[in-house]
């Protein structure tokens, strides 16, 4: 187990980070080692991005997890949604699992948003989940405050 992993990068579990692997990559890296570890009613999902403050870019992978979210207060446009196709860690053997990275320039004042799925899955009062388009629809409310008023 990990075999692959120690031949390039030695023993650090940081280490494909640290040489600046793409998310994508440290995805599929942490799938192989988590999928000898879980059992197949055990699974993770992740969302692993890369900020570079210079270039003003995100990139960024999911592995089952939410969407990311980016508005900017100052500006009219709504919240963009980005869902680049990623599996769940853990599920799948590593020869089917299957990542995207995406690249998006950030301009300074953008708000980046993402949550667990607990958030959207959350039951209302009549049983349904609160819902994806319900999560975009609170954090667009909030384009007027701060980021401690968007977390509550």
């Amino acid at each position: 187990m990990g075999f692959e992993r120690r031949a390039r990068y030695g023993d650090d579990p940081l280490l494909p980070h640290r040489t600046g692997a793409p998310p994508g990559e440290v995805l599929a890296i942490v799938n192989r080692e988590v999928y000898e570890e879980l059992d197949r009613t055990t699974f993770l999902t992740v969302f692993y991005g890369v900020l570079d403050l210079p270039a003003r870019t995100l990139t960024f992978a999911r592995a089952g997890h939410g969407p990311l979210v980016r508005y900017n207060p100052k500006s009219s446009q709504p919240p963009q949604l980005y869902e680049p196709d990623g599996t769940i860690l853990g599920m799948l053997d590593p020869s089917f699992f299957r990542i995207q990275e995406e690249t998006i320039q950030v301009s300074p004042g953008d708000v980046l948003v993402v949550w667990t799925d607990g958030v959207n899955e959350c039951p209302d009062g009549a049983g349904d989940e609160f819902g994806i388009e319900r999560v975009v629809e609170t954090i667009a409310s909030t384009r007027s405050s701060n980021a401690r008023k968007v977390i509550d």
